[in-house]
């Protein structure tokens, strides 16, 4: 848990602030959603003023967090002006700050302090004034929780106990995932008790999806693909599956997770084409076997049994790049 000092030290910087910008990793997940949703209400409560910016678009299963602070997707002209004469920077979830876009860069390139707070391991970047670490935290909005409780605890409310809810909720898989503690269960209980409704939150989160996504998860399963006596699993979706179904490009949220409920699979895998050529791998592992290090060496991260990377190469070249080098790592694991 971060220390009662750093709450303290970061205290001072958001009181001094009066115009704050939150942003998170691009295709942000529920964790970086919800606990930029938690702080920037958080803020507001406080008197000032916030503009959350993300690269990306919010995905249609986490809209309904717009109901609680609106959430924006960067635009250059709308954009610029507030990034480079905001009193503050927020990074949350972001791990490193070239993941965070061009809002990131604009932000980089003003005068404002930059403050990053993550579960991630973080990387000392020069230009951040404060950065706040703690791998223990299952999710960022853990954190954000506890940055309440030490400094704002009347600060609190249904609301932005709901944002940290669907962050907690998404980064524990559900409360399945290994970064689930007794303390996760603290801090959820603790949510509860402001009347928030978890039925109601993992409908909407979980339980919409469209057609298309499931006539692509169809495509998806029908063409599973094994390695290493089918310890590994891993699955191609192109740019050309997606629209042949008439699909988005987020209906892919989840699969992994699926992949790896594979009786005997330690590893699920999916390259996925972006629309600039490049190709996002997405890692998942269970029991002992651990691919952040996997993630690493192909320039992206993550955590031990959750990672990914962007590789600037064709879908087929990224194959061929990132299977040996995950067998070998499974392999050394076994």
């Amino acid at each position: 848990m971060t220390n009662i000092s750093n709450w303290r030290e970061l205290e001072t910087r958001l009181t001094m602030a009066k115009e704050i910008v939150v942003t998170m990793h691009m295709n942000p997940d529920g964790d970086a959603l919800g606990s930029s949703a938690a702080m920037a209400l958080l803020l507001s409560n406080l008197g000032k003023r916030v503009r959350v910016i993300s690269m990306s678009p919010v995905p249609d299963n986490y809209l309904f967090l717009n109901k609680l602070y609106k959430i924006e997707q960067y635009e250059a002209g709308s954009h610029n002006f507030f990034l480079a004469h905001c009193d503050l920077g927020i990074f949350l979830d972001v791990g490193d700050l070239s993941r965070a876009g061009k809002v990131g860069e604009a932000l980089q390139k003003s005068s404002a302090p930059l403050i990053s707070i993550d579960h991630h391991p973080g990387n000392g970047h020069k230009r951040l004034t404060m950065e706040m670490i703690d791998t223990s935290a299952c999710s960022t909005a853990t954190m954000i929780f506890d940055l309440i409780q030490a400094i704002f605890p009347e600060k609190l409310n249904r609301q932005i106990a709901e944002a940290l809810y669907v962050g907690i909720l998404t980064d524990t898989g559900s409360f399945r995932f290994s970064n689930t503690t007794a303390r996760t269960f603290d801090v959820v209980r603790h949510l509860l008790g402001y009347g928030i409704s978890p039925p109601e939150i993992y409908q909407a989160v979980y339980e919409q999806s469209s057609i298309a996504r499931m006539r692509l998860l169809g495509m998806v399963l029908s063409n599973l693909r094994f390695e290493l006596d089918k310890r590994i699993v891993w699955v191609v979706i192109t740019q050309d599956m997606v629209k042949k179904v008439g699909g988005d490009p987020d209906d892919t949220d989840g699969f992994n997770d699926l992949l790896r409920t594979i009786q005997g699979v330690d590893v699920s895998l999916i390259f996925k084409e972006r629309h600039d050529g490049d190709t996002r791998v997405n890692f998942r592992a269970k029991g002992k076997i651990r691919i952040n290090e996997t993630a690493k060496k192909l320039g992206g991260g993550g955590h031990p049994q959750a990672s990914g990377a962007i590789l600037k190469l064709p879908i087929d070249k990224a194959i061929e790049k990132t299977l040996p080098l995950l067998i070998a790592d499974v392999k050394a694991q076994l």
